[in-house]
């Protein structure tokens, strides 16, 4: 199986959010921040922005989140090239987080 990463630069990031849209719109045909397996994480003091993985298991590497993107903010990386985007430091493997279970009433 051929593998990607998604890499973020997050100096290009603005926090516009069109990144999760276009992941829900791809895979539950709606524009919903539940629908997606990306989340745009702000900073709330310095206001700076990145891309979160909620849950990676379900990305399916599509790269509607990389085509609606600012050019170059976040890059869908064959596994052969991880060590030259590794070794760049302007680009950063967008971290993966586990989705957190709704509260329970």
């Amino acid at each position: 199986m051929i593998r990607f990463e998604l890499f973020c630069r997050p100096s290009l990031c603005t926090g516009c959010l069109l990144c999760e849209m276009a992941c829900s719109l791809k895979k539950v045909d709606a524009c919903s921040q539940a629908g997606s397996v990306i989340r745009v994480s702000t900073h709330p003091q310095f206001g700076t922005s990145i891309p979160l993985l909620v849950n990676p298991f379900e990305c399916d590497q599509c790269g509607a989140c990389v085509q609606v993107c600012t050019p170059g903010a976040l890059q869908m990386i064959h596994e052969e090239r991880w060590p030259e985007f590794l070794l760049n430091k302007e680009y950063v493997p967008v971290p993966a987080l586990p989705r957190l279970k709704a509260k329970e009433e």
